[in-house]
């Protein structure tokens, strides 16, 4: 039971906006450089692209504790979670689809005490990539050391993610 339900809570905090992590004195991120045309890139990166072509853009990483983190960041595929809601794999799930069209400029940073660094990414659209919505994620870990667990040795770790809304004409 208490393993569903350490599972259970995972999923849920999977699905919360990253901006929700960094205001809630976590590690998350946000889109760097939001446009003015388009405030849905103010929490989500959104991007129009034809097959074959590639965009530049950036996400802001947040550590909003007092203490020093090593941040992960990595793309993962998207999937539709129970009840039909936005979700992303696990970094240990192979980059099968959309989260493959991603290429960040740093897996890691290490942040200061409530200090913040951009680290750029590449979007490029495979030729053969079919028109419609696509969806991947960018994800952000804290690098934690493991903490030994007197609850049947279940070890949680927290991330959080923002969408990457790709759409081909």
């Amino acid at each position: 039971l208490l393993a569903f339900l350490a599972v259970g809570l995972a999923s849920t905090l999977l699905v919360l906006p990253s901006v929700s992590a960094v205001e809630n004195s976590g590690v998350g991120g946000k889109p760097a450089f939001p446009r003015e045309n388009n405030t849905r890139s103010t929490s989500i990166f959104v991007h129009e692209l034809k097959p074959g072509e590639s965009v530049r853009d950036g996400v802001e990483v947040i550590n909003n504790t007092d203490q020093p983190k090593t941040v992960e960041v990595y793309p993962t595929d998207s999937l539709v979670a129970s009840g039909g809601a936005f979700s992303c794999e696990q970094k240990a799930d192979t980059l099968d689809y959309e989260g493959k069209w991603i290429t960040l400029d740093k897996s890691a940073v290490e942040l200061k005490p409530n200090g913040s660094e951009v680290v750029g990414f590449t979007i490029t659209v495979p030729e053969n990539a079919t028109v419609g919505e696509h969806n991947a994620c960018i994800a952000f870990s804290a690098v934690e050391a493991p903490k030994e667990s007197s609850v049947n040795g279940v070890q949680l770790s927290f991330r959080s993610a923002i969408r990457v809304a790709i759409t081909i004409p």
